[in-house]
């Protein structure tokens, strides 16, 4: 009985010996991945206007082309990368990608998760990121933009937003969904310009747009008449 009691001693040392080994292992290997990590998105991300020119191409031009594209052939086409969006997100982040290059510095990385948290748009037909509060409006897709849609409507109103049924982010899109009908009323009627949905949600009382809700307020008076005088000119 002693001669089992001793030779079983250096067995069981042996295996707390590994089991400590391979548990070491393991912590280390937790803890390399933990420091390679970069900071994760916030878990919900913030839906709203793009910033200025900060569009598919840009994203494209800065970071696909010269990271990724080379393995990833597709990504070279919008509706691949806003498909495997998250993907590509989680693991730019993990360090994983890009494999053949350089990992992507901390303002790419910022670049992405902002392009990402805006939507992910195709393109964007921005007003300069920072407007002269004090500078007048006039009828032109630039003062329009820059005055009234972006910072009152296009919050919601983008292809990712709450109401992504209508895009008003860019001129195009509000071109080509002009002589969309409304409950009986054309979106924008150039002929009669107070007529036009636009106008009547923007002038509702009971539910106007920009909804209370928001905590935006309401279009002035200034400000309507020259949103109908824009339409009345045909969107310029």
């Amino acid at each position: 009985m002693p001669e089992l009691q001793n030779t079983s001693i250096p067995r069981i040392l042996k295996s707390i010996l590994c089991s400590t080994m391979i548990f070491g292992v393991g912590l280390l290997s937790s803890c390399n991945y933990s420091n390679s990590k970069a900071p994760s998105l916030p878990s919900t991300l913030q839906q709203g206007p793009a910033k200025a020119g900060l569009g598919f191409n840009e994203i494209k031009r800065q970071i696909l082309e010269p990271k990724c594209v080379s393995c990833h052939f597709s990504y070279r086409e919008y509706d691949a990368v806003k498909r495997d969006l998250g993907r590509i997100i989680e693991e730019v982040q993990t360090g994983r990608m890009p494999k053949r290059e350089q990992p992507l510095t901390p303002d790419l990385q910022s670049l992405l998760s902002e392009w990402a948290a805006t939507g992910a748009p195709r393109d964007v037909e921005a007003p300069p990121q920072d407007p002269d509060p004090n500078e007048t409006l006039v009828a032109n897709w630039k003062s329009i933009s820059n005055g009234i849609l972006f910072p009152k409507c296009v919050l919601c109103h983008n292809p990712n937003g709450e109401a992504k049924f209508l895009d008003l982010s860019t001129r195009q899109e509000i071109f080509n969904q002009r002589e969309r009908d409304f409950f009986g009323q054309t979106l924008l009627d150039i002929k009669n310009p107070e007529q036009s949905y636009l106008i009547a949600v923007i002038e509702d009382e009971a539910e106007p747009m920009p909804p209370t809700s928001s905590g935006m307020g309401r279009l002035s008076p200034e400000e309507i008449e020259i949103l109908k005088e824009w339409i009345r000119l045909g969107l310029p």
